[in-house]
């Protein structure tokens, strides 16, 4: 039994040890395989973490080496013990369906749930319906909490508000004063360029101009001379005929030329100035961005700081002024759930206390204690806590301080039994729940048991037979001596076997034919 309830905490993400491994073996290894056909949510976690659920089945295998390492799968992919925990048993929060844990255990030496404030609270809250006063007092603590954040950033830069303020007003007024345009760096870039190629342009159009016509020893001076000064004939006429062609072309070459040169161009003075600005504008780059676009959003947001730091005391009182509305609306949704737990908690003692004595505890009080804090939190202004009182003189105490491990059990069982089934189907382990109890007792105790199987899946370690006579299947642990160790298996009963194993609870080792007959009449009522 102590094996099933360890590989149960294991698969659950309780912490390993080498000790865990068998003595003489390399390592352990434990699988869980879950149906999650009605855990649409435990699917969604699988999914955003990458875990393939198409057949709506989860695969969990934790292998523990003897030298203490242990590695987790996930339907066959590694995974960490966290990831685990997050998806086979999240901090419980009935009101959050999403965080609901596939199993929980209730024992003799351990409790996973029952022990937690949180869990006692929603169990509270489930009972009383108060989800949606929770939803409302989570939302309203949340924008609190944001008001304050921002109450505490202004805090922080009125500190050095004066001279951030001058920090700000000078590098805002660095970056208007060039007055940038989108895109102007590449602009101007471009634009210098194409004026520098310009300037060769014109020293080829000046030498190409003055070649062909404006001086002594231009061409068209040479052949104007050149005609000038040509003999009579008739192919001496002809070739001079030629030249005069070639003269026209020229001299409309250098017309086009010399209009081509009275163009205006830019001035020394225009690309220095040019050059200034884009240099001017690479050294903003280096303070604010890398390109214009860059620099103007940063312009924007330092406008912004620079508005908000100047204005920084009427924020603050806007601010003041919506949290202390807030407040008082919190506060008041605060005091609503707080009278909701109050009177649901009379109830819910009442009915749990019924069931207690129906479990024969008639001498333990199940107790709620419900404090006001001094503040508010995201669930409320209360701290919940379960009590158990043993006699009518003795104090209240904690629950995981006073009830055995039996004792839990069984009020986890009676608070199952008067709040309902959880809106998520889960395993409950219920370990030894019937401890200290017999007879009629013990009947009731099985018939509670098989209620809340109908909605969960119960595995219940018992040693009455009145209880396992309710179980749709029965399971039994035996050891094995072997020459290596001591072998142990678990293997499913069939009818004839859970007469006689019922049989044996019933009258030991030894079957009787009473105890045989009486073994075949609980089965039967109880299957009935």
């Amino acid at each position: 039994k102590s094996i099933l309830v360890k590989s149960l905490a294991l698969l659950m993400g309780a912490k390993s040890s080498g000790q865990d491994v068998r003595s003489g073996q390399n390592q352990a290894r434990i699988e869980g395989a879950f149906d999650l056909s009605e855990r649409a949510d435990i699917q969604e976690k699988l999914t955003e973490m990458g875990i393939d659920v198409s057949d709506d089945r989860l695969i969990v295998r934790r292998v523990i080496q003897a030298s203490g390492s242990s590695k987790v799968y996930l339907n066959g992919q590694l995974s960490s013990v966290g990831d685990l925990k997050k998806v086979v048993f999240p901090m419980v929060a009935l009101s959050n369906p999403s965080e609901a844990p596939l199993i929980e255990i209730t024992g003799q030496h351990e409790n996973k749930d029952l022990m937690s404030g949180r869990y006692q609270m929603e169990l509270l809250d489930q009972f009383c319906g108060n989800q949606k006063l929770r939803s409302e007092v989570e939302d309203l603590f949340e924008k609190v909490r944001a008001i304050d954040e921002k109450l505490e950033e202004l805090n922080s830069l009125s500190m050095q508000r004066e001279q951030r303020i001058d920090f700000l007003q000078f590098q805002i007024s660095e970056i208007e004063e060039l007055d940038l345009t989108e895109n102007e760096d590449e602009i101007l870039k471009d634009k210098i360029k194409e004026v520098k190629s310009q300037e060769k342009w014109h020293t080829w159009l000046s030498q190409a101009e003055s070649l062909i016509h404006s001086n002594d020893k231009s061409i068209l001076t040479l052949l104007k001379v050149l005609l000038k000064q040509a003999p009579d004939g008739a192919q001496i006429k002809k070739i001079c005929d030629s030249i005069e062609q070639a003269y026209q072309i020229l001299e409309d070459a250098a017309f086009e030329l010399s209009r081509l040169q009275d163009r205006e161009s830019a001035s020394e003075e225009d690309i220095d100035e040019m050059e200034s600005r884009l240099s001017r504008i690479r050294k903003l780059q280096k303070k604010f961005g890398e390109d214009v676009a860059s620099i103007l959003e940063n312009l924007q947001s330092m406008k912004e700081e620079f508005e908000q730091l100047s204005n920084i005391n009427e924020t603050r009182d806007s601010l003041n002024k919506e949290r202390t509305e807030r407040m008082a609306k919190l506060t008041k949704v605060c005091q609503t759930l707080h009278k909701k737990r109050q009177e649901g908690s009379k109830l819910l003692v009442k009915e749990v206390n019924e069931e207690l004595t129906d479990l024969n505890m008639k001498g333990v009080q199940f107790l709620i204690e419900i404090e006001w804090l001094d503040e508010a939190q995201a669930h409320g202004q209360d701290q919940v806590a379960f009590m158990t009182q043993t006699g009518k003189k003795d104090m209240p105490r904690p629950l995981g301080k006073a009830a055995s491990g039996g004792e839990l059990s069984r009020i986890l069982l009676s608070l199952k039994q008067v709040i309902g089934a959880s809106q998520q189907p889960r395993t409950y382990l219920f370990d030894e729940v019937d401890t200290g109890v017999s007879g009629p007792t013990a009947e009731k105790v099985g018939q509670k048991l098989k209620n809340i199987s109908k909605h969960q899946q119960v595995i219940c370690v018992t040693h009455l037979p009145q209880v396992a006579s309710f179980g749709d299947q029965h399971y039994f642990i035996e050891k094995h001596p072997e020459k290596e160790g001591v072998h142990m298996s678990v293997r499913s009963l069939k009818k004839a076997e859970r007469i006689d194993e019922i049989a044996r609870l019933i009258s030991g080792e030894k079957l009787t034919k009473t105890s045989l007959a009486h073994a075949k009449q609980l089965l039967s009522e109880a299957q009935n």
